[in-house]
């Protein structure tokens, strides 16, 4: 009798949305084309929600840059994508927290952005 192991299906949730990531990644660098932007941004925001080990996407990506696209990607790309990984990994972070700190007070949600800009180093 096959057992499924139930915790192990966000691995496979996670490779799902890290392959389509970078299958649309691929597919920016090449054709330039908007519409891969907004499916990075998808599938990014999902594979971070599915588990915490997406964080290292814009890691793989930059590298991925830096070693193979050398000298053919040009600096809007660069702050296009700089822009989308921290705006949401901001925004993960913030949810995160909200929903895993039991010990927080009702704050808005700019006090919370408040807050972190001031711990900041």
């Amino acid at each position: 009798m096959a057992v499924a192991w139930i915790p192990g299906r966000n691995d496979l949730l996670l490779f799902i949305f890290l392959l389509s990531y970078f299958l649309n990644f691929f597919s920016f660098l090449e054709s330039g084309k908007r519409k891969y932007i907004l499916w990075i941004v998808l599938f990014f925001i999902l594979a971070l929600f599915t588990k915490e080990t997406a964080v290292f996407i814009p890691f793989a990506s930059v590298l991925y840059l830096i070693i193979f696209n050398r000298g053919k990607t040009n600096l809007a790309q660069w702050m296009v994508f700089i822009s989308i990984w921290t705006s949401e990994l901001i925004s993960w972070f913030v949810l995160r927290n909200r929903i895993l700190d039991t010990n927080q007070t009702d704050q808005s949600a700019l006090e919370t952005v408040t807050s972190i800009t001031r711990k900041m180093p």
